[in-house]
């Protein structure tokens, strides 16, 4: 699982470290799940493909995309 290479968002000395990623997500279910470890998702693929995945990036970046806004 991609979770077992991260360090808990609620341990004390990667906090500041999470404080500065954004993640996006390939869709709905992943963004549930990553929000259900505790992650804070700030854009969701709306189609669950690469190129939905950039999408939703450049969108986020563009200041078009909120966490629960699919692009």
């Amino acid at each position: 699982m991609v979770l077992n290479h991260f360090p808990s968002p609620s341990d004390p000395p990667s906090n500041e470290s999470w404080a500065k990623c954004k993640i996006a997500a390939i869709g709905e279910t992943t963004s549930h799940f990553l929000v259900q470890h505790g992650m804070e998702v700030h854009a969701v693929a709306k189609e669950p493909t690469a190129e939905g995945l950039v999408k939703a990036i450049r969108a986020y970046e563009d200041g078009k995309a909120r966490a629960d806004v699919l692009v």
